[in-house]
């Protein structure tokens, strides 16, 4: 059985930028090298600067 993610906006969203000033989302790809999915329902991104940034990114099992 597979499963297959819904898009709930199509299109680019916001751009998102650490503190540091490194961008980690530009409205349609990832930058970061690592994502984190809590349980909670919020997705994290960590920053070349090792800060975790809040991500526009949903997941549902």
């Amino acid at each position: 059985m597979t499963q297959t993610a819904k898009m709930v906006e199509p299109g680019p969203r916001q751009e998102l930028q650490c503190l540091c000033g490194h961008p980690v989302f530009d409205g349609i790809v990832f930058r970061v090298r690592v994502l984190r999915l809590r349980p909670d329902n919020v997705t994290e991104g960590k920053c070349r600067c090792k800060r975790w940034n809040p991500l526009p990114l949903t997941y549902t099992p």
